[in-house]
């Protein structure tokens, strides 16, 4: 949950944080983007061919927030920043979605995905190979931004320079999917 982690970075209680925000304009100015990741959907392969999934050739299939109106939908707890961007969703089309479950783990919900609960998003970084899931693009395109965010006044040690140099390292380097 972003709201904590940034609270404790204003009190003074934590020198630096890693956390997903909904948009670069919400950066904190201390702070560095460490990666923009796409949110994924993840639907069960029972419901895809249910959905109007749009195909594209070396890619997932996409699918519009408008034709998950009926689907039956695991979302993150509130006031978590994966929460507020699928609250976003479907706001932004008037659409009220079927919350069958509200839960913090991205491999629980992906075990509930695949017993057929119900769709979740999840960002590219935690979808997992399954028969039992299809994965689909978001239209329009669902995003966030993975950061380093620093209390205010902080200056790195050389130890902290070079921790930060791994995470950067870590984030830039291949495909996870």
């Amino acid at each position: 949950i972003a709201s904590p982690l940034i609270r404790m970075l204003q009190e003074g209680e934590l020198d630096m944080a890693i956390i997903p925000l909904t948009g670069n304009s919400m950066l904190p100015l201390e702070s560095m983007i460490l990666q923009t990741e796409e949110l994924l959907l993840a639907i069960p392969k029972s419901h895809a061919k249910d959905l109007s999934l749009q195909n594209a050739e070396g890619s997932f299939p996409s699918i519009s927030i408008p034709d998950l109106a009926k689907e039956p939908m695991i979302f993150s707890q509130k006031k978590t920043t994966i929460r507020k961007l699928e609250n976003q969703c479907f706001s932004a089309f008037h659409i009220i979605p079927q919350i069958v479950a509200e839960i913090n783990s991205h491999p629980a919900s992906l075990v509930m995905v695949e017993q057929g609960l119900g769709s979740t998003f999840v960002p590219l970084s935690c979808a997992t190979t399954s028969e039992e899931i299809v994965y689909a693009h978001i239209i329009p395109t669902v995003q966030w931004y993975v950061t380093i965010v620093f209390r205010k006044g902080f200056t790195m040690r050389q130890s902290e320079k070079y921790f930060v140099s791994l995470i950067q390292q870590l984030f830039s380097g291949p495909p996870y999917f």
